[in-house]
């Protein structure tokens, strides 16, 4: 895991595997720690995007999970949440929809209506619904998740940004451009005012900003905000150059 976290892909796999053949020999094949060492190589496959072996190790991990733990257990949960991402990152929107719907039903029976995990997946399903471009439903999804993150975060959590970000972007795409640039407008507020001003976020939302002006044909306001875009990047790379 140690590994996995410093990105040292190759090693984390091979210790999960070595790991995994002790497990099977002290618990056998069916046990919650073999089950998550599946768990965790499919994670890092994921994040090789070799997405059918991710798939495969998911896959594996939630079959362990299904007849060793009850049935709305958050591991459960975790694994169909995995797999709804491998999926979307496949451009495959209905089983990640599918999967991620599943996750979701768990969730509901684990934590109150107003828990971050729950905003999560709420969240996760809106996105799925922009690939589709169902965006009246994207929209309908990305408003419950800012609804519970307005209830349980402070008001310049990253998530709540990310939240008005998601639905800047889906009234971008219905064309309602004011709308558009008034979430776009409220992430920027955060993303300002935040101790982490290095995150890049900034410049996304000047560049999604620039779009929303270029599509409303206003041009000189789509150049301001394009130009930002670049001046954050650039602020953002001579720093990270002089940490070197």
């Amino acid at each position: 895991v140690i590994y996995q976290r410093l990105e040292m892909l190759d090693k984390a796999e091979y210790f999960l595997n070595k790991a995994m053949v002790i497990f099977v020999h002290l618990y056998g094949e069916n046990s919650k720690l073999v089950a998550a060492c599946y768990n965790n190589i499919g994670v890092i496959y994921g994040s090789k995007k070799d997405y059918i072996k991710a798939a495969e190790y998911q896959n594996k991990a939630l079959s362990i999970r299904l007849k060793v733990l009850p049935p709305n257990h958050e591991d459960i949960a975790a694994s169909y949440n995995n797999l709804a991402h491998i999926f979307y990152n496949k451009g495959d929107f209905d089983l990640a929809l599918e999967y991620e719907k599943k996750g979701l039903t768990i969730k509901q029976t684990i934590f109150n209506e107003n828990h971050p995990a729950i905003a999560w997946s709420y969240s996760n399903i809106g996105f799925s619904y922009f690939e589709k471009g169902d965006y009246e439903k994207a929209l309908m999804y990305q408003r419950k998740a800012l609804g519970i993150r307005l209830k349980t975060l402070t008001a310049n959590h990253p998530d709540v940004g990310s939240s008005y970000m998601s639905i800047g972007n889906i009234y971008e795409r219905l064309t309602k451009y004011d709308s558009a640039l008034f979430y776009q407008n409220k992430d920027l507020e955060i993303s300002i005012n935040s101790e982490d001003k290095e995150s890049g976020t900034a410049s996304i939302i000047y560049f999604n900003k620039g779009n929303i002006y270029m599509n409303s044909h206003k041009y000189d306001s789509a150049i301001v905000n394009y130009s930002r875009a670049l001046e954050t990047e650039r602020k953002i790379f001579s720093r990270s150059e002089e940490r070197r």
